[in-house]
């Protein structure tokens, strides 16, 4: 989970222009979905799980972290779920759903930034 809310979701941050503007719902909902997993899973790996740790066995909550790096498990998986996600997004927005779309003249990710 710390690969996936750091990955791709920590990007979208900056690609989708997620600005804190307290008196706009649509702006602070849109940064608190892609910045509160980042911040939970933060923690979890490097303050909650360390501490974890040095509880006896049968008091732990969490597993172990895994301390290896795999470059696969960091880039590529977390890639291929998300490229699956866009791909499902794609076909619902741009072929199964266009006509209702365009005439209720709803914003998408696709449309966010044609004005």
């Amino acid at each position: 989970m710390f690969f996936y809310a750091n990955g791709c979701l920590s990007v979208a941050v900056g690609a989708f222009r997620n600005q804190m503007v307290f008196h706009n719902l649509d702006n602070m909902s849109s940064l608190m979905l892609h910045v509160f997993p980042m911040l939970s899973m933060w923690n979890m790996r490097w303050y909650t799980m360390p501490y974890e740790a040095t509880k006896p066995e049968k008091d732990r909550r969490f597993l172990s972290p895994d301390e290896s790096f795999d470059s696969t498990k960091f880039f590529l998986v977390p890639f291929l779920f998300y490229l699956a996600w866009v791909s499902v997004y794609f076909m619902i927005h741009f072929v199964f759903a266009k006509d209702r779309i365009v005439e209720r003249n709803y914003e998408t990710m696709f449309r966010a930034y044609e004005r």
